[in-house]
């Protein structure tokens, strides 16, 4: 099994980065493609993730033309 998901996992990430996303952007992506808007403080709660590694994402994100933030 841990074969089989290491497989699956290098895949998506080659997918993912084909279209020019890390697999921690397209997380973030994924959840801002969601019902309603996506503030940082839930993405934080909801993704586990810290409020810099938020900010950092969204940053990219931002730099890339995928994500706006708006006051």
């Amino acid at each position: 099994l841990r074969f089989v998901s290491n497989h699956v996992s290098h895949g998506f990430r080659l997918k993912v980065e084909a279209c020019g996303v890390s697999v921690s952007e397209w997380v973030v992506l994924r959840e801002l493609y969601g019902p309603g808007p996506g503030s940082p403080g839930a993405l934080m709660q909801s993704l586990g993730m810290t409020r810099g590694a938020v900010s950092k994402l969204l940053d990219r994100l931002e730099d890339k033309g995928l994500a706006t933030r708006s006051i």
